[in-house]
């Protein structure tokens, strides 16, 4: 049966000790990137003699450092996806309506809002298109009238 970590425990008796991440990974003799993963819940599965190493430095017994609340990943529920922040061309080209090499033309002219994250790449801030939709939307307004 493996070692499930109850992160939550991990962090809050270091916490009560009043040590640092980086101290009990020293104490361990383990990596503080290690220990990171292992208190934010990114490994969970620690081996017996880690398990134990942890339970010494933090002068507790071992299995007050383990769960018994764990689901298998294959029976976790399915989350929906996180709405972003930026969108890709792509995406902005079907909210407005018109092609990518249009969306890739008034980024180019510096009409859309955007940011660059690498040499090819872009992305636009959804918040900043609407407020760039609201602000076309009053010119055309005022150029009709």
């Amino acid at each position: 049966m493996q070692n499930t970590l109850n992160s939550a425990a991990l962090a809050q008796r270091r916490i009560d000790l009043g040590l640092t991440g980086s101290e009990v990974a020293t104490a361990a003799g383990i990596s503080a990137g290690y220990y990171s993963d292992l208190e934010n819940g990114r490994r969970i599965h620690p081996s017996t003699p880690m398990v134990k190493r942890l339970a010494d430095v933090l002068a507790v017994a071992p299995a007050d450092l383990l769960t018994t609340d764990y689901t298998e990943p294959s029976a976790r529920p399915v989350r929906e996806p996180v709405d972003r922040l930026v969108g890709t061309p792509a995406e902005v080209a079907l909210r407005l309506g018109c092609s990518v090499s249009t969306v890739h033309a008034l980024v180019r002219e510096g009409r859309i809002p955007s940011v660059r994250y690498s040499r090819r790449r872009v992305a636009i801030p959804w918040a900043a298109l609407e407020r760039w939709l609201e602000d076309e939307a009053a010119r055309s307004m005022k150029a009709g009238a």
